[in-house]
């Protein structure tokens, strides 16, 4: 709430009775442990696995590079090649 002073508002003073908010930003390990309850148990991989072809792979490359490198110099160096190597 705020009370007019003059030609501007200025805010009311908290009251001795209002709660105190604690503001503290949760550890790494306090968001993990959060979202394991939200995970799907056992997750998920496909049968041709994670990465199921090439096209795929260089998607993934190309999102994870782009804000290193920039957008411009990814396409500079298309087309892209991906294989598996040793099943991986």
């Amino acid at each position: 709430m705020a009370q007019a002073f003059g030609n501007h508002l200025e805010p009311t003073p908290a009251t001795s009775h209002s709660p105190k908010v604690e503001e503290r930003i949760p550890s790494t390990e306090e968001w993990d442990r959060e979202a394991e309850q939200y995970a799907p148990k056992g997750g998920y991989k496909s049968e041709k696995g994670y990465v199921p072809e090439a096209q795929t792979a260089i998607k993934i490359a190309e999102a994870v590079l782009a804000p290193i490198y920039g957008e411009e110099n990814i396409q500079d160096e298309r087309p892209s090649r991906a294989a598996l190597k040793n099943g991986i």
